[in-house]
């Protein structure tokens, strides 16, 4: 065990003496936290007070003129839902579309002739929804109709049970079975503390993550180093097993990595305002798991490439693809590249890490914390059973 803490040590300060490994590991991070939270800051809402919903712009063709005519349109003129949508009628199907493709409109509806006689007659029926180009407008509108057809559903539901005709007479005399009309669209959090992460905090974890990874790196160059300069020979005549060497310079390597962690925390958090939470010891195993990942991952790029300049290109390939997978750079790719980023560890840990910042639900940072756990532990044995084949034995 000293022999390993003398490698460590040793390894520290070879890190501590290279003063642009220091500038690059240290400074690096701290001005791209400050540049991206400070440029990208109305991307992020610190607070769901400060959120305003665009009004969406919906055009209705409504072609009942049933028993429930007058209730649509009672719904559609709603004063609660005047802040969320802007409602303009039409007479025809071709009318509703040529203000459709001339961007004039944002959403579309069409309502049935038969809608009104299908409700009471217990039969299948629906609106066509007609949606536009902006994801958070549609869900704000199909929000809004789908409560409502919701609803007709359990006047449906009153039609088999009673019968049409006993359900109409009913709704003429207006005996409690109107539609009921409240707030269809509220703006909240999901969050215990009703918070959300800004730009800055957002930042500070992911690029927190992605420079923990270049540990891994550090440490698959300084082997490959050692051995393209033949200074393997002479560790390899000192008492040691070749494991002592290896486990001391990787030790050594995540002591920088822990102390570079430590100095972006504090960093952030006095000079840039980052609120990282309170439970230190889970964004303590989040780092120490992180090291561990890409310490495993620069021992598989050393046991298959040659030299220490393939190793730095591959694995900061690597590097930049998880992180902007995992929304490091930009923080919504889109769904397919979104579900593509959970295969990456910045994904897990970055996304853990905020989840404390906003001290979320103990049940979802603990599946995180186990994902993390399994993914750190398959690439250690990995590395481990690589290492014992291919490894550290020239």
């Amino acid at each position: 065990m000293r022999n390993i803490l003398i490698i460590a040590a040793g390894e520290l300060l070879r890190f501590f003496r290279m003063r642009s490994i220091l500038l690059i590991m240290f400074g690096l991070p701290l001005l791209l936290i400050l540049i991206l939270g400070t440029a990208l800051s109305g991307v992020f809402q610190d607070s769901e007070e400060g959120y305003q919903l665009e009004v969406v712009k919906v055009t209705v063709l409504n072609g009942d003129e049933g028993v429930f005519n007058e209730m649509i349109l009672e719904f559609l003129n709603l004063p609660e839902l005047q802040p969320y949508m802007l409602v303009e009628h039409v007479d025809s199907r071709d009318e509703l579309f040529e203000q459709y493709e001339s961007g004039e409109i944002d959403y579309g509806v069409v309502i049935p002739v038969d809608f009104s006689e299908s409700v009471l007659s217990g039969g299948l029926t629906g609106w066509e929804l007609i949606e536009g180009d902006s994801n958070e407008k549609n869900i704000v509108v199909r929000t809004i109709f789908e409560t409502f057809l919701s609803q007709v559903n359990e006047m449906q539901a009153r039609v088999l049970v009673l019968g049409s005709e006993e359900v109409e007479r009913l709704f003429n005399q207006d005996l409690n079975l109107q539609f009921e009309f409240s707030s269809y669209v509220e703006i909240g959090s999901l969050h215990k503390n009703k918070s959300s992460t800004s730009a800055m905090q957002y930042y500070a974890a992911s690029m927190l993550v992605m420079f923990l990874l270049f540990s891994g790196m550090s440490a698959a160059i300084s082997l490959s180093e050692e051995k393209e300069s033949n200074t393997l020979f002479r560790l390899r005549s000192l008492p040691l097993h070749p494991n002592t060497i290896i486990l001391g310079k990787l030790i050594g390597v995540g002591a920088f990595s822990i102390l570079q962690a430590i100095l972006i925390i504090l960093f952030s958090t006095f000079v840039y305002g980052v609120d990282w939470g309170d439970n230190y010891l889970t964004v303590f195993y989040v780092i120490v798991l992180t090291i561990v990942s890409a310490a495993s991952i620069g021992i598989l790029l050393y046991s298959f490439l040659k030299s220490s300049k393939s190793i730095s290109a591959v694995y900061q390939a690597i590097i930049f693809v998880m992180t902007f997978l995992s929304g490091g750079m930009v923080p919504s790719l889109g769904e397919f590249l979104n579900s593509l980023g959970k295969f990456t560890i910045n994904y897990w840990s970055s996304n853990t890490l905020l989840r404390l910042m906003i001290e979320s639900d103990s049940t979802f940072i603990l599946n995180n914390m186990l994902v993390i756990v399994s993914i750190s532990l398959v690439l250690a044995l990995l590395a481990g059973f690589v290492y014992w084949k291919v490894g550290y034995h020239e």
